[in-house]
């Protein structure tokens, strides 16, 4: 079974915030395969088709580890068929990466799963969601602020590649998902 991770901060406040586009795609995908989300045995929200387990934590984001390795004892699920979703603040806007490990690029979110699960042997899909305002906003605002009018115009379309990448690791395997790092096709004026 694979279980899919969607980082963001639990709360209306926070949720058009580019903090939690990990949260719009888990959104999108259990739409996609018609699951409703519950709660978990833990500080998270689940949805399950037997298939896949799509996850939120309900801690903020700098503890989604605690609600990643809840959620792995729980469902006794192996790293490798762990996939967790977030934000990036290196990458431009729409620019979607998928990597089988890593380290946690400065975001707290990571840095908390792999400090959980004592790890950095999972795999990661990460979302571009720099823009040319970064270099005056604190990072800690920048994640936290809304999308630019122009990258709303594009959000659903970001969203709906990031679904169609997960949808290709649940049903085939991380490698089969990397080739989508050559095709992001997805360009912003």
């Amino acid at each position: 079974m694979k279980a899919i991770v969607g980082l963001g901060n639990p709360g209306t406040k926070y949720s058009m915030t580019r903090h939690n586009i990990g949260f719009m795609i888990i959104d999108e995908l259990s739409d996609r395969l018609g699951l409703k989300f519950k709660s978990g045995k833990g500080e998270y929200l689940y949805s399950s088709n037997g298939n896949v387990i799509l996850m939120k934590p309900l801690t903020y984001m700098n503890n989604s580890g605690i609600a990643a390795q809840e959620m792995i004892h729980y469902f006794k699920i192996s790293t490798t068929d762990l996939l967790v979703v977030s934000d990036d603040l290196d990458l431009p806007f729409g620019k979607i990466r998928i990597r089988s490990n890593g380290s946690n690029g400065g975001h707290n979110g990571l840095k908390s799963i792999i400090y959980h699960l004592n790890t950095d042997m999972f795999n990661r899909l990460k979302i571009g969601i720099s823009n040319e305002k970064r270099e005056f906003i604190e990072a800690d605002k920048f994640v936290l602020g809304k999308f630019l009018k122009k990258e709303r115009e594009t959000l659903n379309e970001v969203i709906t590649q990031s679904v169609d990448i997960i949808e290709r690791f649940i049903s085939n395997n991380i490698e089969e998902s990397i080739k989508f790092n050559n095709k992001n096709r997805l360009t912003i004026n």
